[in-house]
This record gives C-alpha cells, sequence and structure tokens, in this order.
C-alpha cells in the first residue's frame, strides 16, 4: 500500500498516545496501568482483505493504520486509544518528504478499561 500524504481534512481523529506499565499485585501477579503521554490528530484507516502466500491464508496482526505527524518519542507510547477502543502498535514507519509523517501498524485490543 503506497503512502498518501493526508490532507487538511483528513486528520479528523482524536487518538490518545498510551504507556503500559505493570505493578505488582497482592498475589503475585501482574496488574496493567495505561498512562495517556499525549493525545493527537490522526488519520485511521482500516486494514481488510487476506493475504495468500503459495495458496495458504496467512495471518495478519495489524487490524488498522494510523497516520499522524512524526514524534520523536516513539519508544514511550506502544499503545493508541480511540473511540474507546484500545490498540497496540506493532510498527512505526517514516513516511512522506523528509520524514514529517508517520504510519503506525497497530491490532485492535478491544475495548479501553
Amino acid at each position: 500500500m503506497a503512502f498518501v500524504t493526508p490532507g487538511a481534512g483528513d486528520l479528523r481523529a482524536r487518538i490518545a498516545l498510551l504507556r503500559r506499565t505493570q505493578a505488582p499485585t497482592a498475589g503475585g501477579g501482574l496488574a496493567d496501568s495505561y498512562t495517556t503521554l499525549s493525545t493527537v490528530r490522526a488519520r485511521v484507516r482500516s486494514l481488510f482483505g487476506t493475504r495468500l502466500v503459495e495458496g495458504a491464508q496467512t495471518t495478519e496482526r495489524a487490524t488498522h493504520v494510523i497516520t499522524i505527524r512524526a514524534r520523536a518519542d516513539t519508544e514511550a507510547w506502544r499503545y493508541v486509544e480511540w473511540c474507546g477502543a484500545r490498540y497496540r502498535v506493532h510498527t512505526v514507519m517514516s513516511q512522506g518528504n523528509r520524514h514529517q509523517w508517520q504510519e503506525l501498524m497497530v491490532e485492535a485490543l478491544g475495548e479501553a478499561d
């Protein structure tokens, strides 16, 4: 899929960039908590279809592509939240002239807590 630079009206979605932290519980396990680091405007697109390799269907983990303006702190957050759902970021790709955009390949995890 070729990169298409977002137009002025394409950044309609407001997404939260999240960091997951794990804290020990009394029972010896770990409890997840999410901290919002920033809220940004984005273009969100769903991925559809399947991929066949030598006649066998492959499993694709990425379910959406999110385009945001480039940020330097991409290692700080690995989860995003949009419309009450949480997504795990699998890949961050720099795009556009002078790398001013980033495309996030994300996997839907379900409803946010």
